[in-house]
């Protein structure tokens, strides 16, 4: 049967996990940034303080569900800049091996609900780099924060390049907000959980039931052995993009663009796999999903 990966009950859920504030490198306190992401229609938010998980109970969220976070620099890369690497959903922070790298990503994978290695280009992370750790959910697609501040905020290429070698990476969009430049509500997950709870949201995120953006909205997605079937806010472009080369389909290709695309069906080669869904608005703004393998498909 197809994969229709958000036709489950529940509700969709618009949150931010990369945040920080005056308790590491931030220019507001806590209560300021939940106070911000409220006002801007959020349901979830993560502080991810830097090398602590600042505790989220005593503050007032605003209706939002918290989730404690935190983000970690350890090990180097081969150009000598450390990973950074992000756990949501943790008690506190764990004891880790700042200079072992798979060490560090064990040890927050173990007392983590989700983990992402933060903002690949910025850190100067390869797919090699990427490749080398073991373990991690998902890895920034989108990071508003490094998009803003220097354009290197966007890691489709190291994302593709590694599922082509069978690492089977999530991937999230983020703001990584410090407050210094305009560098908030650029990029943001839509989860699609059973309620509004925090192991709700968990949950769907590990079950990859979820889908990043940095504007256009996903209505409905059908995946099948060689085609994809979406409907979405008003976009520009459709792709099917899939890391083998000489593979995917795009709205271009099947004849469909030229006017607003709010339904799109992209046939593809059999056998392509895996396959992702790329959205692009008028405006360039983006949304992805994640990774789909249709050769593993029970028809």
């Amino acid at each position: 049967m197809p994969t229709r990966p958000y036709d489950v009950p529940g509700v969709w859920m618009r949150g931010n996990m990369h945040t920080h504030t005056t308790e590491s490198d931030g220019r507001v306190t806590p209560q300021e940034a939940i106070d911000g992401f409220a006002a801007e229609g959020y349901d979830f938010l993560s502080l991810t303080d830097h090398e602590r998980v600042t505790d989220p109970a005593p503050y007032d969220a605003r209706g939002m569900t918290m989730l404690p976070g935190t983000e970690i620099a350890v090990g180097h890369v081969a150009l000598g800049r450390p990973y950074h690497l992000v756990g949501i959903g943790l008690p506190g922070l764990p004891d880790f091996d700042s200079e072992n790298a798979q060490a560090a990503l064990d040890a927050l994978a173990s007392a983590s609900q989700f983990t992402f290695i933060a903002h690949p280009s910025w850190s100067d992370v390869s797919f090699p780099d990427l490749l080398a750790l073991e373990g991690a959910d998902a890895v920034e697609v989108f990071n508003t924060g490094c998009h803003r501040e220097m354009g290197r905020g966007v890691d489709e290429v190291p994302w593709d390049d590694c599922l082509a070698r069978g690492h089977r990476l999530l991937a999230v969009a983020v703001d990584d907000c410090h407050w210094k430049v305009p560098d908030m509500y650029g990029g943001w997950v839509m989860v699609r959980a059973t309620d509004r709870s925090a192991d709700a949201v968990y949950e769907a995120l590990r079950a990859s039931r979820y889908y990043s953006s940095t504007g256009p909205v996903i209505e409905e997605l059908e995946i099948d052995a060689d085609r994809i079937h979406v409907r979405c806010s008003p976009v520009a472009e459709v792709f099917a993009v899939s890391p083998l080369p000489g593979h995917g389909a795009t709205s271009w290709l099947t004849g469909q663009f030229g006017e607003p695309i709010t339904e799109c069906e992209l046939p593809f080669e059999a056998g392509t796999s895996p396959v992702r869904v790329t959205l692009v608005d008028a405006a360039g703004n983006r949304a992805w999903t994640n990774p789909f393998w249709p050769d593993e498909i029970d028809l």
